[in-house]
């Protein structure tokens, strides 16, 4: 299945994405290579991970503070949020009626 992230779940990530690369090229890769996993496992077993809303489930990462929001829908995998775990809980439950 494949995973098409929410605009703003994308922002998310890149943004992420260019903390990391701040603290050099290895720290980056360590990120991206974590997210890469996380996804690769979501496509695997998608209905594996808890559910945190109706149809919302969340994937943790193992070492980096972030915790990947998707969905499972006839179409494939819909990402919300590549959430921070020090940011607002429930910010990204209003991305889920775009």
């Amino acid at each position: 299945m494949r995973l098409t992230d929410h605009p703003e779940a994308r922002a998310e990530l890149l943004e992420a994405a260019r903390f990391y690369r701040r603290s050099g090229p290895a720290l980056v890769k360590r990120f991206r290579d974590e997210i890469a996993h996380a996804i690769a496992a979501i496509q695997e077993h998608p209905e594996r991970w808890r559910l945190v809303a109706a149809n919302v489930r969340c994937y943790r990462l193992t070492h980096f503070p972030y915790t990947i929001l998707y969905s499972v829908t006839a179409d494939g995998l819909e990402g919300f949020a590549y959430k921070h775990h020090s940011r607002r809980p429930d910010y990204w439950r209003g991305r889920l009626t775009d």
